[in-house]
């Protein structure tokens, strides 16, 4: 039978670093929570990365928090989650799930189609 944690991958107060999780071999992690906060008089910078491509990048305003709560991100064996800050003070954490999983699979090979148009500009808001 398979099992399932509720698990907090990261948790960090370390300014100008990278904080990061390897997901075990057997197992594979759905990262569902991403946390920030800073309670510092001047803005900073969070990031957080699953496999170094970026799930969630944000300035947080003085003295504030921020919460995403819905993410739904693979994290297969082998392959890395982390999470930064950029002043002292600030905080955040990464939770989620890790499943054992007995199949061994990896990620999915990425097919790219060079045929498809780039997306439009956007306009300045």
């Amino acid at each position: 039978m398979a099992l399932i944690y509720s698990e907090r991958f990261v948790n960090t107060s370390a300014p100008g670093v990278w904080v990061s999780y390897v997901v075990p071999a057997g197992k594979r992690a759905v990262l569902r929570c991403v946390t920030a906060n800073n309670p510092n008089s001047a803005a900073g910078d969070f990031y957080a990365h699953v496999e170094g491509v970026y799930v969630l990048v944000g300035p947080l305003h003085a003295h504030s928090s921020r919460v995403e709560g819905e993410l739904r991100v693979v994290v297969y064996a082998g392959e890395s989650l982390g999470l930064f800050v950029a002043n002292t003070g600030m905080g955040g954490s990464m939770s989620g799930y890790l499943f054992d999983d007995a199949s061994g699979r990896g990620a999915p090979e990425v097919e790219y189609d060079k045929e498809l148009p780039k997306p439009p500009v956007l306009a300045p808001t």
